[in-house]
């Protein structure tokens, strides 16, 4: 199998430069502008003043585009994006759980008809990963 049909260059940055042989580590930081949505897999490739060339280990990145529609909500909050058996929990701004269930399938209409007016936060346990936004009850 040839890299070249599954591996695409994002971008080319020149490292930071040491100053007088200095062994303070360089951090070097992009931030890719347009993921595509699902897995994306970052490596690193290092070519030093000699001409060798490095790869780093593979990292794989969700970008998993979870939509929470509408917001403010009255008394239903519209879930999108979630992976299968997500644990989707209501929590107020105390702490206290108000509502707590699992999605069956990628998108998921929760009932807070009885929520008091106010803020809180939707955190989603989504295998493990957990993603927490916040959202408005009118």
């Amino acid at each position: 199998m040839n890299d070249d049909n599954y591996v695409s260059a994002i971008t080319n940055q020149p490292a930071g430069c040491q100053v007088n042989n200095s062994q303070l580590p360089i951090n070097n930081y992009y931030n890719d502008a347009a993921p595509l949505p699902g897995d994306n897999y970052y490596r690193l490739q290092t070519t030093s003043v000699t001409g060798a060339v490095n790869y780093s280990n593979v990292v794989a990145i969700n970008n998993t585009a979870i939509k929470i529609l509408p917001n403010p909500a009255k008394n239903v909050l519209h879930v999108e994006g979630l992976p299968s058996k997500a644990k989707i929990t209501v929590v107020d701004f105390m702490g206290n759980v108000k509502l707590k269930t699992t999605a069956s399938n990628n998108s998921y209409n929760l009932n807070i008809s009885t929520l008091k007016p106010g803020n809180y936060l939707l955190k989603l346990d989504m295998n493990g990963e957990v993603l927490v936004r916040k959202f408005l009850k009118e």
